[in-house]
């Protein structure tokens, strides 16, 4: 390399300038490379892991939806079963208010009847009171 004499440069001290040169941007070049080849791998890595959870994603969501196929089922069959319920509570209940108007009229007919016989036995017990006397 010449000095600040300003000596002419060699080709020797040129090429030796040049190799370094060249030597620090292929480092660096290949540094860019490697730094190119692990993002390479990384992008990569990432990608195979999103493909990896898309895949378990979509079979999490085949499931649900399955999941929820059946429950919809169940909720129907539930539905119907609640109806048919339903509609026998409304016959028990029409039975019961039917036995309750009846019970009701057969007990006032019963304390009907027991007024009746009431009074049947008082007037029975006048009419032998007054032959007891007429005969006594």
């Amino acid at each position: 390399m010449p000095n600040d004499n300003q000596q002419p440069i060699t080709r020797a001290d040129l090429d030796a300038a040049l190799n370094a040169a060249l030597n620090a941007h292929t480092e660096r070049l290949a540094a860019i490379f490697t730094t190119r080849d692990v993002f390479d791998r990384a992008i990569d890595s990432i990608a195979a892991e999103f493909g990896t959870m898309h895949n378990e994603i979509q079979a999490l969501h085949g499931e649900i939806k399955s999941r929820d196929e059946a429950n919809a089922r169940r909720f129907d069959r539930f539905s119907e079963t609640l109806t048919s319920i339903d509609a026998r509570m409304s016959a028990v209940t029409k039975w019961a208010d039917t036995l309750d108007r009846d019970n009701a009229a057969l007990n006032a007919r019963f304390h009907e009847m027991q007024r009746n016989h009431q009074r049947s036995i008082a007037d029975l017990e006048r009419r032998i009171s007054a032959l007891e006397r007429k005969a006594g």
